[in-house]
């Protein structure tokens, strides 16, 4: 996996700097070495690369997340026969002379020959702030680069991250993630449809936990539920609300919470074991992790898309996840299932189903003083979802 994080994300046409520089100006005058360090020494050495056809210098291992990218030293030497090394007209000062690396630099070596150019481009590990980012960032396989995060407490004990990433293929994707503790007893689950009503219909999740509340629920979050039939919007598998069961179990699996607190998932057969004990369920498209583990023999789907999953610990079963991995790219290509699983298990998620997916993969928050969208700005109808709310 590569950590480094590039400060400069612009191609540069090297070669055109040394047209305007003779082959004697070269042989006369050049760098034979180039770091943030030192020459010579051997420990904590910022090896850098110089290329003496095309006149680019890179670094090969990235420069340390706290060094100040902005205003710092550089060290080097050049052959004997040189009249000065300059950046933009300013004649520098080996370890002395600070100049900001945030984006390329052209060194100018000037000998009686002529005029040597070479640009600098380096790189600089990223250090992220986030505990969400960093387990992205060193247990994952799939991170080229952390572009943004964010992490927000929206009650004590419930926590949003959202962490903006570039894969190793060029791929621009959003990690959201809620993480709720929910030991203490407050908070449970409460199944959405559209309008808080018992009628199968379409409506983004903005609104339908717009009305749950309406109904005197806080909800703190909430994520779209399982796949359904776009015409009539009847979700295609088990709706339980207030033990009230809206739609039957189908073949597949649902996610949902006990009268004693604990969450639950699980297929048919799971089902029917704890049926008489669920208060509130959803169905789901799939089991996608079970004991902290991949699922065996799951059928990876390969195709690239948005997805939304929701699961929990294996402790307790009173940790709740909600997550959605959306494409940022204007293709909207996504990840496929077993990317997605790579990006969830380091997350502390034991169990974990797989909710409806692509354009309909949303997920909501109490932030702001409102609920609004976390993952995208414009959410899709969909036919019906899971709220997390504080019980009164």
């Amino acid at each position: 996996m590569n950590i480094k994080s590039r400060i400069n994300v612009l191609s540069c046409i090297l070669l055109l700097g040394f047209i305007s520089c003779s082959r004697d100006a070269m042989e006369d005058s050049h760098f034979i070495y180039f770091s943030p360090t030192e020459p010579y020494e051997r420990i904590g050495v910022v090896e850098c690369e110089i290329n003496q056809i095309t006149g680019e210098i890179r670094n090969i291992e990235p420069i340390p997340g706290n060094v100040d990218m902005m205003a710092m030293p550089i060290y080097f030497v050049t052959n004997h026969d040189h009249n000065g090394v300059y950046v933009n007209g300013v004649l520098q000062e080996s370890g002395v002379t600070l100049n900001d690396f945030t984006s390329p630099v052209i060194y100018e070596v000037h000998s009686s020959a002529g005029i040597a150019k070479y640009t600098v481009t380096l790189e600089q590990e990223v250090v992220c702030q986030t505990q969400t980012a960093v387990k992205l960032m060193h247990q994952t396989d799939i991170l080229e680069t952390v572009n943004a995060e964010e992490e927000t407490w929206i009650t004590d004990e419930v926590r949003q991250s959202v962490v903006d990433f570039t894969t190793d293929d060029g791929r621009k994707l959003r990690l959201c993630m809620i993480e709720a503790d929910m030991r203490e007893g407050s908070m449970t689950l409460r199944p959405l449809l559209p309008d808080n009503k018992n009628e199968w219909g379409l409506q983004n999740i903005v609104d339908q936990a717009s009305a749950l509340e309406v109904e005197g629920d806080d909800v703190i979050c909430a994520i779209n539920g399982d796949t359904f039939d776009a015409f009539t919007g009847k979700p295609d598998g088990l709706v339980l609300k207030h033990r009230e069961m809206l739609n039957p179990m189908d073949s597949r699996c649902f996610f949902g919470i006990r009268e004693d607190g604990r969450l639950s998932l699980g297929d048919t057969e799971d089902f029917f074991v704890v049926e008489g004990k669920l208060t509130d369920a959803t169905g789901a498209s799939g089991i996608v992790i079970e004991n902290s583990g991949l699922v065996a023999g799951l059928d990876s789907d390969q195709a690239l898309k948005s997805r939304s999953f929701a699961g929990m610990d294996s402790f307790d079963l009173k940790k709740l996840y909600f997550v959605v991995i959306q494409s940022l790219d204007a293709d909207e290509s996504g990840v496929t299932l077993e990317e997605a699983i790579d990006i969830l298990l380091p997350m502390g998620i034991g169990h974990a189903v797989s909710l409806s997916d692509g354009e309909y993969a949303s997920l909501v928050s109490f932030t702001d003083g409102q609920l609004q969208p976390v993952n995208k700005s414009k959410l899709e109808p969909v036919a019906n979802g899971i709220a997390l709310i504080r019980k009164k």
